[in-house]
């Protein structure tokens, strides 16, 4: 949405039909989520960000996991060092998920 408003109800609803016939094609092992406000509507959840960050879920029986969103980042550098460890937990996560 236009100067970083959160997106309507509606609008996430036509999104999330896309998104799941995308999932439904390409069947990933894993989904990286930006930000809490993606991930709160798409989990269904009122979970905080650093809660979400934290923790692991599923979407449609994908494994989750939830990081900064890149625009937050930018304009809050101060927290590199999280970005860097949440990269770092998605790379280990997708490495765990590629060993099974």
């Amino acid at each position: 949405p236009h100067h970083g408003r959160n997106p309507k109800p509606e609008e996430f609803a036509m999104c999330e039909r896309w998104l799941v016939a995308q999932l439904d094609i390409l069947q990933p092992k894993l989904i990286c989520m930006l930000g809490s406000v993606v991930a709160q509507t798409l989990l269904k959840s009122e979970a905080s960000l650093t809660e979400l960050r934290a923790g692991e879920f599923h979407f449609r029986g994908i494994p989750v996991l939830v990081i900064d969103h890149p625009s937050y980042l930018l304009r809050s550098q101060k927290h590199k060092r999280r970005a860097w460890l949440g990269l770092n937990r998605l790379k280990d996560y997708y490495q765990k998920l590629s060993a099974i």
